[in-house]
């Protein structure tokens, strides 16, 4: 048995596509290897056009924060379209509400160059919220010009609490 699998491939910046196996098989599909000498073909035509899609993969930060600090998130995202995202024109933009500007920031830009089938990871510092409360933090993928695409990120509730409240809560223990 033999794994036979078609990904989009780039090539001087033009995506191809996978449209069929000359077998008929699916893009990833197992073979028997057949008795004779067997040619399998499998044609990439050049995308026009594309289409954006991204998928959450990971993401890290605290689910408690002081007001008004700084804190590390990394958030990781893959590219499941056939378009190139590029720096400038590719962003991860905050969510829940859409654009808001509760960790200092509404959009990060797009660090480096990210082909279909890979992934990039955005790790940034975030300032958590001023005033107490819970605050979701959840990101998507923005494209200028096309708006938001993809799955987001989970949503995952911070709460946040003023430097005083926290000191004060330590003292009463």
């Amino acid at each position: 048995y033999h794994d036979l699998e078609a990904i989009p491939q780039v090539i001087g910046g033009q995506v191809y596509q996978f449209t069929s196996w000359s077998d008929g098989g699916a893009a990833a599909h197992t073979i028997t290897a057949p008795a004779t000498d067997t040619v399998y073909t499998a044609p990439f035509p050049p995308v026009v056009g594309g289409t954006d899609s991204a998928d959450f993969a990971s993401q890290t930060f605290l689910t408690f924060m002081v007001a008004n600090q700084n804190y590390d998130v990394s958030v990781t995202m893959k590219n499941t379209g056939t378009t190139i995202w590029t720096p400038g024109n590719y962003f991860l933009g905050s969510q829940n509400p859409a654009d808001n500007l509760n960790w200092g920031t509404n959009r990060l830009n797009l660090p480096y160059t990210v082909n279909p089938g890979d992934s990039v990871t955005f790790a940034f510092k975030a300032t958590a919220p001023f005033s107490n409360g819970t605050f979701n933090m959840q990101w998507r993928m923005f494209r200028a010009g096309a708006g938001y695409f993809g799955n987001p990120t989970l949503s995952v509730p911070v709460l946040v609490q003023c430097l005083m409240a926290v000191q004060a809560e330590q003292a009463a223990q």
